[in-house]
């Protein structure tokens, strides 16, 4: 074997090693951009899924507290002017399903009432007893505890 094809095989040789070493380089670049993307995707999930529940547990509480405040009024006068039932009802929405039925349950006893007792006071043990429900969950301090009640 003359010099130039020795020349010729060894260079040959190193492109194809050095080409060999390109391709691997690149696949495990491939993977590694590949392994952080998804990474970065299920951080982007969770901080998302935690701003979601992050903004329904405001509004929850927020719930809570203005129909603590219509509580009060029906406590102080027999019927509810039109202005606290819109607020009653709009937040019952956020709150957790049983407690939105006993929401529901307790306003019908309480309209029931009224038609039947003119210009009496709604009983304050079921009042009481509503306030109680609605401390039980606003006092719920784990996430997955007031999600998993709606």
């Amino acid at each position: 074997m003359d010099a130039v094809w020795a020349t010729v095989i060894s260079g040959i040789g190193a492109a194809v090693i050095a080409g060999l070493i390109g391709i691997i380089s690149s696949a495990i670049s491939y993977r590694v951009a590949h392994r952080q993307l998804e990474s970065q995707l299920e951080e982007n999930n969770r901080n998302r899924r935690h701003q979601i529940l992050l903004a329904i547990v405001t509004k929850r509480q927020q719930a809570i507290e203005d129909i603590w405040q219509i509580l009060f009024a029906m406590e102080r006068h027999a019927a509810l002017d039109d202005k606290d039932l819109d607020m009653y009802i709009r937040s019952l929405m956020w709150l957790p399903s049983d407690l939105r039925n006993s929401c529901l349950e307790f306003l019908g006893k309480h309209k029931a009432y009224l038609a039947s007792h003119q210009g009496a006071l709604f009983p304050l043990a079921e009042i009481s007893a509503l306030r109680q429900d609605l401390i039980t969950v606003a006092n719920s301090v784990e996430l997955e505890h007031i999600t998993a009640r709606s």
